[in-house]
Formats: structure tokens, sequence, C-alpha cells
């Protein structure tokens, strides 16, 4: 994890990890039973939706102070996630096309690190690591 190329890739591939399992909770804390509430997904389809403007939510900086002052602690302000090692979009998105044709779904991935079995990930991080070092 010293090579900052190596801790971009783990720190992409983790995150495509975590936003699978969290769209699963969700979507499986919409469809359960809240008692005496109801489901979550019915009651939905009579309410009216609102979106939220983006002038209304605070950038990432501005989110860390509250925060910080909300809650009295103090955030990591230092990024361990290693910079993006792509000198150009393309190049960005050419790494994207390679590691989906070999990984077309990760959430296979997800299943098998969520039942112990890390094999898979590690692969596809190797991989991943390899295809970004060749585009980047």
């Amino acid at each position: 994890m010293e090579d900052s190329l190596t801790r971009f890739c783990t720190s992409n591939l983790t995150g495509q990890m975590s936003q699978i399992g969290i769209n699963r909770f969700v979507h499986s804390w919409n469809a359960h039973r809240i008692p005496g509430r109801g489901i979550p997904n019915k009651l939905a389809r009579t309410g009216t939706p609102r979106k939220i403007t983006a002038d209304l939510l605070p950038d990432a900086t501005v989110a860390a102070d509250m925060y910080d002052r909300d809650m009295g602690s103090s955030l990591t302000r230092i990024s361990s996630f290693g910079g993006d090692p792509f000198l150009s979009e393309a190049d960005k998105v050419r790494v994207e096309q390679h590691f989906s044709q070999y990984y077309p779904d990760l959430a296979v991935v997800f299943d098998n690190v969520a039942n112990y079995n890390y094999v898979p990930f590690k692969q596809a991080l190797i991989y991943l690591i390899n295809v970004t070092k060749r585009f980047s």
C-alpha cells in the first residue's frame, strides 16, 4: 500500500464493493415491514417525490467542518486513497472497459467476499492494478 497506484486501485474496487452492499441493504430495508407503519416501498408509491437541489447540500469540506463541530470529533482530512493515475479521461475509460470485460458482474465478487472467500476480490484487484499500470 506504499504505492499511490495500488492505493488508488484498492480504494476504487473497495468503493465499488461497498456500493453493491449499500444498494442491497437499502433495497432490503425498503422492502421489509416496519411494525405499525408498513413497507417503505409500498408507502412511497402514494407519496410525492421531491428532489433536493444541489445548493441545499454542503460540499465535502463544509460537511466535514459541520461534522467536526457538531460531533466534537476530528476527521482525517488527508486522503489515503491514492492519486488518480490517469493522464486523460480516455485512459480511465479504457481501463474501465478492459476491467469490465474481465469482470462484467462485480456482484459475484461481492457475494464471495460476503461469504468469506476473498480470492476473487484479490484476483480482481491484481487485475485492476495491472491494467491500470498498463494504461496510465
